[in-house]
């Protein structure tokens, strides 16, 4: 009887040991993973701040756009105005000199 409760527990510390030792290798699979994670998210960071300093550069160049646009949107109304006030001496030009012509008697009508 005792040989039968020595080959039990010889038994049941070799499934334990057995257990144990695919314990081992289950941690050892979740530790690869982990750092195959780690390098991942290190290369993820990695390009986060290569994209935030590409990102500021673009923020830059629109800031940049935005200004120029404005400018041309300013000289655009400039000229807008200055042609209107052209028109209105041609305008003007053209009715007096269409006075003079009547005044001469230089009219085709």
């Amino acid at each position: 009887m005792t040989d039968d409760i020595e080959n039990h527990t010889l038994r049941l510390l070799q499934e334990m040991r057995t257990e144990m030792a695919g314990l081992r290798d289950d941690f050892a699979r979740f530790d690869q993973r982990l750092t195959a994670v780690e390098q991942r998210l290190t290369a993820v960071e990695q390009r986060q701040g290569g994209l935030e300093g590409t990102m500021s550069k673009v923020i830059d160049a629109v800031t940049a756009i935005a200004k120029v646009q404005e400018q041309h949107s300013a000289m655009l109304a400039e000229l807008v105005e200055t042609s209107r006030i052209s028109g209105g001496r041609l305008n003007t030009v053209e009715a007096r000199v269409g006075r003079i012509e009547k005044q001469a008697g230089m009219t085709l009508a």
